[in-house]
């Protein structure tokens, strides 16, 4: 069954004026009270006071059968994809809905040639889907990039040194490659590169004193 829009003066639905989507007027005691059937029709039940307007009389119409169709909606009152946001890979999914939905607040306020005070094409003081959707991103984008700077500084203060014998404590610690010897003294440290192939040669070697100033030999 094809149902039309019951507010006057609008033909969606009707022969060769394309269809557009319908929403029931909501009953008494859900959340989108501002679209009570009791408010619809003390709201268009009214409407004699515009001249040349054809008024469809609500009472030919049981209450089970009141639609309003999209086009008296504002974009941000209609959910027309559901939206998620996977935090382990970070991922936005968006899955477009086959029959779009109302939101909460929904409530129709788009009417052509109805005077201003009954027509608002827009709802400021809720968010778009599009901008509630990048909120989201940025709020996931902020926890990310803190979560980064908490682990570099953990790492930093992880691998750092402050004196000599945190220097000795993290090369006893540490597993290095096989090419690499370190011989711990009292106050020097030296990490040497040994060519073993035919006779033990030192190609680079590291020395690191007590103050923890460095010296670098190739060769």
């Amino acid at each position: 069954m094809v149902y039309t829009c019951v507010v006057p003066n609008c033909n969606s639905n009707y022969k060769d004026t394309g269809t557009v989507q319908m929403f029931w007027i909501p009953k008494r005691g859900l959340p989108s009270k501002k679209m009570d059937t009791r408010h619809f029709k003390k709201r268009f039940g009214s409407i004699k006071v515009f001249e040349g307007c054809s008024i469809r009389p609500l009472k030919m119409y049981s209450i089970l059968f009141l639609h309003v169709c999209e086009l008296h909606f504002s974009d941000d009152a209609i959910r027309r994809y559901t939206e998620a946001y996977n935090e382990k890979t970070g991922e936005k999914i968006c899955v477009p809905l086959k029959r779009f939905r109302l939101q909460n607040f929904a409530v129709p306020t788009i009417f052509t040639d109805f005077p201003t005070y009954l027509s608002n094409s827009a709802n400021p003081a809720r968010e778009c889907p599009e901008q509630r959707l990048q909120i989201l991103e940025n709020e996931h984008l902020q926890r990310s990039i803190y979560a980064s700077i908490i682990s570099k500084e953990e790492f930093e203060k992880k691998k750092s040194l402050t004196s000599f014998p945190e220097l000795v404590e993290c090369l006893n610690a540490e597993e290095l490659q096989d090419i690499w010897t370190v011989v711990c003294k009292n106050d020097l440290v030296i990490i040497m590169m040994l060519d073993t192939i035919i006779s033990p040669v030192i190609k680079a070697s590291v020395i690191i004193n007590k103050d923890l100033d460095l010296t670098i030999h190739i060769g």
